[in-house]
């Protein structure tokens, strides 16, 4: 079972609700019109939304590309409009994630480690 799906049953166990792929305005572009978003992991009421990273952290080089993707995602995060955001990243990228000077996390986003197989 992949990280995302592991992440939908573990959501769904969580909160009694299914969990799927959505896409959600999040703000605006430069023109004004609506911007918008897919994320992982959306509830069925849309009060809950996810991202799932299940990244290595094995290649320094690979891991600023990914680095990037993740602060992205958070942004995003915080752009939904929604009761609940999580980050769900794997054990092994969130150490390496932790120790960089500008991994910054908005205090309304819960980073979570990607359960491991059921």
């Amino acid at each position: 079972m992949n990280a995302e799906k592991r992440v939908k049953e573990a959501l769904k166990r969580e909160f009694g609700q299914d969990f799927q792929r959505k896409v959600l305005r999040v703000g605006r572009t430069m023109d004004g019109s609506p911007a918008y978003k897919e994320f992982d992991a959306v509830s069925s009421d849309s009060k809950i939304v996810a991202m799932v990273k299940d990244y290595s952290a094995q290649n320094e080089v690979g891991n600023q590309t990914r680095h990037a993707r993740v602060i992205r995602d958070l942004y995003y995060l915080c752009l939904a409009q929604v009761d609940q955001r999580f980050m769900y990243l794997s054990r092994e990228f969130l150490e390496w994630f932790g120790q960089q000077k500008d991994a910054s996390v908005s205090h309304n986003v819960k980073i979570r480690i990607v359960p491991s197989m059921f």
